[in-house]
Order: C-alpha cells, then structure tokens, then sequence
C-alpha cells in the first residue's frame, strides 16, 4: 500500500472516529512487536496502527514521522529490485531509490542528497529528497535505513518543504538519534 494511500486511510479512519485513534505519547515508545524502542519528541502524537509507528504533531498532510519493519522477503510496490541481507547500505539505498522514483504519484522527485548513515550502530543510509504530492503540495524527506538479519528497518520524516519541514526536523533528529534495536 503506497504512503499516501495510507496516510489518507488514517486521516478519514480519524476523522470518522472523532480522532480517538491518535493518542499523546511523549517519552519512551516501545514496540514489541517490531524490536525497537524511540523517545518521542514531546507534543507528538501515535497514530494506533499495527505494522508502523506513525507519529504526527499537526496533522499528517503537514508532518509525519514514521518507523517501520518489514522483512526482507516482501516485495516493494514499484520497482521489481529486492534488499537482500547481503547489500551494502548504498545498494540497499538505490533499491529505495528505484521504488521512489517509480510511484508516479510522486511527481517532480528529486534526490537532494544520498549517504552512508550509521543507525544504532547498523551501517545504513540517508536519502534526502523532496517532491510534489497528487494535491500540489511540495514535501520534503529525510529517509534512514539499515538492514538487520532478515529486515529492512526505515525511521522516515515527512513534511510540508515550505514551513513544517524545517521547525519540526530537529524532532525527527532527536527520535532518530534514540532509535534502539531491542532484543528479539
């Protein structure tokens, strides 16, 4: 399912909801399920969802943040490329690289930068880009990612380039900079 096809199922599934599934979490965040612990940023809130964390201050049409696991087995929407537990962090990188550039919801992408990363200690990468969503609206990412035996594990931050990008990027460096791999 593409991000902005479920970005826009939480904001109805939300509004529908009176917004009861959106829950204050500031502090340590633990997720069992998918070996990580973060802190997050105060003022933020978790989106509940099994599968991610997503986590928004503003709204998710203006700034996410969202952490997720998959295994190296399931296979990207877009492109036919695989993340294999053998790749170096840049191969890894073009994988992702390739998936971006073949949403073609994603109009007017561009990589703005492109580098190794080391995530809890993990060799990985970051990937800066910016693009124009199907509403006309220009949004910018910082994506970080790694591999780990048999998953591929990204921490991304999403937001509007013009305004939320900027005041709400030291948020996404603080939860980042937490990012904890906890034992299986």
């Amino acid at each position: 399912m593409k991000i902005k096809t479920i970005i826009t199922i939480i904001f109805i599934c939300g509004i529908a909801a009176g917004c009861s599934s959106w829950q204050a979490v500031n502090g340590p965040y633990v997720s069992n399920d998918d070996n990580f612990e973060v802190t997050v940023p105060y003022g933020w809130m978790k989106y509940n969802t099994d599968g991610f964390l997503m986590l928004s201050k503003d709204g998710p049409f203006l700034q996410y943040m969202m952490i997720q696991r998959r295994p190296l087995s399931k296979p990207f929407r877009h492109t036919r490329k695989q993340i294999t537990n053998h790749m170096l962090p840049q191969e890894a990188a073009e994988v992702v690289l390739d998936e971006m550039r073949s949403d073609r919801t994603l109009r007017q992408f561009v990589v703005l930068s492109n580098t190794p990363e080391k995530i809890d200690g993990n060799l990985g990468f970051q990937i800066i880009f910016s693009y124009i969503d199907r509403d006309g609206l220009k949004l910018k990412t910082v994506l970080r990612g790694f591999v780990k035996d048999q998953w591929y594990y990204n921490l991304r931050y999403t937001a509007a380039e013009r305004y939320y990008f900027e005041k709400d990027k030291d948020d996404y460096e603080s939860l980042a900079g937490s990012f904890r791999l906890t034992a299986n």
